[in-house]
């Protein structure tokens, strides 16, 4: 267990708590996390990404997470922080969430009005943030995904691929460093682009997908056969109708 002395070890102790229990946004299908996800302002607009390992099973592995905590927090204080999806964040990079989420929540308030001005504002926030932030910032593949949403409402189904695709581009950057984390969230995004693509009968890039589904399986084998294990068999059916045994019976072992 961690001991408690000082007022300053009860903050330290909170912050650590509660970054722990933050859930990402369904990265982890709404699982809490195994590890604290740390954003460190190095300089505005860029944000260096730590991982703390973390158990609850020893007393070691606690103190030596904490240990990190305080060191990393050290520079930063624990002035203008909170626990937002993907970590916990304080200084400027506290603002720079806040300002990705509030970019979100107007886009969505506005699209149904103006869906030129949703876009704006969402194509902006990218602009913004690729300029300025690491592009394995894992947040920058929601906006993508929003302006993909908005995209569909409105009937613009290229427009709508274009965005998701580049969302699933920043996402399997993220999957190829940081599988542990990112796998359920990659498979989920690729299953549903599959599943829009059957919905529209346009075969070939729905194969194209389960084609990257099962390059994903191979970084992340669980999260994939978790996200998968339904929609193997719907694609080995596909095969039979067409005749490919070979790839139908491929599909079904999976």
């Amino acid at each position: 267990m961690i001991l408690i002395e000082t007022e300053e070890d009860i903050r330290r102790s909170q912050l650590f708590t509660d970054s722990i229990n933050s859930i990402w946004h369904g990265e982890l299908n709404g699982r809490r996390t195994p590890a604290l996800l740390y954003y460190k302002t190095v300089e505005p607009g860029r944000f260096e990404y730590i991982h703390i390992g973390w158990s609850k099973e020893t007393e070691r592995i606690e103190r030596s997470a904490l240990a990190k905590l305080e060191k990393l927090t050290a520079d930063d204080g624990l002035r203008n922080g909170g626990s937002q999806s993907y970590g916990y964040w304080l200084g400027p990079a506290w603002g720079e969430m806040r300002q990705f989420h509030e970019d979100m929540s107007k886009a969505h308030d506005i699209h149904r009005k103006s869906l030129d001005t949703a876009v704006k504002i969402l194509r902006d926030a990218i602009a913004r943030i690729e300029a300025t932030i690491d592009p394995d910032f894992p947040p920058i593949g929601e906006l993508y995904f929003d302006l993909a949403r908005i995209y569909f409402e409105h009937s613009l189904f290229e427009e709508h691929d274009a965005a998701y695709e580049k969302g699933l581009s920043y996402k399997w950057n993220n999957l190829e460093t940081r599988p542990e984390f990112f796998g359920h969230g990659v498979a989920e995004k690729l299953k549903t682009l599959a599943h829009i693509y059957l919905d529209r009968d346009q075969i070939t890039p729905a194969l194209g997908v389960y084609a990257r589904l099962k390059q994903a399986r191979i970084i992340v084998p669980a999260a994939v056969a978790e996200v998968m294990h339904e929609d193997w068999n719907k694609l080995a059916e596909f095969y039979e109708r067409h005749g490919n045994i070979d790839e139908a019976i491929a599909c079904y072992r999976s």
